[in-house]
């Protein structure tokens, strides 16, 4: 059970992690998802949803049905990435010129070499 909470809890931190990276309100993201503001604010708050409600949500966001789920590979001691946190990542790498791209692998690959 309180697996299970826990996942919902990690999804709605997602959901709202990824709205706000957006620029989005609660408002707006129920009105483009067709649903209540407290529906909206009870998921981001760990509330149990639909595989069709958090669908549409993904859908919302344009990110793929992963990025709102918790990574628990990737949150392990090593490495504390989220599927959201790499989705960020991997949208602000695809969105920026390729100066900016090599500047982000050179930030990245200078804390790896500290280890």
């Amino acid at each position: 059970m309180d697996q299970n909470r826990n996942l919902h809890k990690d999804i709605g931190k997602n959901i709202k992690l990824l709205r706000k990276h957006r620029g989005l309100s609660v408002e707006q993201l129920a009105k483009d998802t067709h649903m209540a503001e407290g529906t909206i604010k009870n998921i981001e708050s760990g509330a149990a949803a639909s595989f069709q409600v958090y669908c549409e949500i993904a859908n919302s966001l344009d990110v793929p049905l992963d990025a709102l789920t918790p990574d628990y590979v990737s949150r392990s001691s090593m490495s504390g990435i989220n599927s959201a946190d790499m989705q960020i990542f991997i949208e602000a790498y695809r969105s920026n010129s390729e100066d900016i791209r090599d500047l982000l692998m050179n930030v990245i690959k200078s804390f790896l070499s500290k280890k």
